[in-house]
């Protein structure tokens, strides 16, 4: 009876230690899941804060892109119109009429040409002397002689001839674009050709050395020889 009652408190004590083991082992089961649970949301968080900056790191690249493209298209755009304004006009047109006289006109049948001095009296404007050309084929282009005005806008290549009572169509708008020497040496002491436009109408203008006519422009010397 004694040694029964001996085996009582031994199993109940092994009972005990059997259900503390237990506890340790669930509550260690239940901190690890919480270690798992916790860092599965570290690494979640992490996933999206890599995603975040990656998609921060696309925009940002994207909006350079952009950026670069705007200013790059502004760019040409600048340049293309500034390189458009720079090609309008003849910045040398007053140069090129104060150099000597000039002969305007055209052949067919005959030779249709009119000596033109321009006189200056401040940049752009002045008076005209108008003189027909003399030669064996030759007949005045405006068929009158005399002294006129003329206003220059080398702007837009434009001169503005009013020509001397008598001429034909006393006010004459003539573009004076493409100066260059004379192709062919043609007419022979020409310094200069234009391409010309006499009221939209195309002909011909040449520069001559001032020696070409005399000191009151009373007479010019054969064109063509």
């Amino acid at each position: 009876m004694r040694s029964r009652h001996t085996l009582i408190p031994m199993a109940m004590a092994a009972i005990g230690a059997c259900s503390s083991n237990g506890s340790q082992q669930a509550s260690s089961s239940g901190n690890g899941g919480a270690s798992s649970s916790v860092a599965s949301s570290s690494t979640a968080s992490s996933s999206v804060a890599s995603s975040a900056s990656t998609s921060t790191s696309t925009s940002s690249s994207a909006s350079a892109s952009s950026s670069a493209s705007s200013t790059s298209s502004s760019s040409s755009t600048s340049s293309s119109s500034s390189t458009s304004g720079a090609g309008g006009g003849s910045p040398g047109l007053t140069t090129e009429l104060k150099a000597g006289p000039w002969l305007f006109g055209f052949s067919g049948g005959l030779d249709h040409y009119s000596w033109v001095r321009f006189n200056f009296v401040n940049a752009t404007q002045g008076s005209v002397d108008v003189l027909n050309a003399v030669c064996p084929t030759c007949t005045g282009y405006w068929q009158c002689e005399g002294q006129g005005l003329f206003s220059a806008d080398p702007m837009t290549s434009a001169v503005i001839l009013q020509l001397p009572q008598g001429c034909n169509n006393m006010v004459h708008t003539l573009v004076m674009t493409m100066f260059m020497p004379p192709p062919g040496m043609f007419p022979p002491k020409a310094t200069l050709e234009a391409f010309v436009k006499d009221n939209g109408i195309s002909i011909s203008g040449y520069q001559f050395p001032p020696a070409q006519c005399d000191a009151q422009f009373t007479t010019c010397g054969n064109p063509f020889m």
